[in-house]
């Protein structure tokens, strides 16, 4: 079994991650489309999705993971989950506007919402709460 510690360590080099490839693109050349709700989504945010995927079966294949890129969004009782927000503000990251951020939680069977964090890759700051 993982520990609290261990999936928070995970969660950090995650939003990391993440912010690496924000800022690789930020103010940069890559692809918006429009999703069926008319909210938009970047070709960052689909690399995210894809980056944390995989590291996520790699290290914890047993934890559900849900992003807000996922096709699946139903949880399957009895397993604890990731969610992820690959870019939170996608609008002021399109726009170039600081204010956007990468966000994730783990969802624990037992504990509920046990770990929160937030990573804003402009500053290099990440804030978590654990429960």
């Amino acid at each position: 079994m993982k520990t609290q510690d261990t999936i928070l360590q995970f969660l950090i080099e995650q939003a990391h991650a993440a912010g690496a490839i924000m800022l690789q693109s930020y103010r940069k050349q890559y692809d918006i489309f429009t999703k069926a709700d008319g909210s938009k989504v970047t070709s960052v945010d689909l690399a995210i999705s894809k980056q944390f995927q995989a590291a996520q079966q790699q290290q914890f294949p047993e934890v559900n993971l849900f992003t807000e890129e996922s096709q699946s969004k139903e949880a399957a009782a009895g397993k604890n989950y990731f969610i992820i927000d690959e870019i939170d503000g996608t609008s002021y990251f399109i726009d170039g506007i600081p204010g956007f951020s990468h966000q994730a939680a783990y969802f624990d069977t037992e504990k509920e919402l046990s770990i929160g964090l937030v990573h804003f890759p402009l500053t290099n700051e990440t804030v978590y709460g654990i429960k």
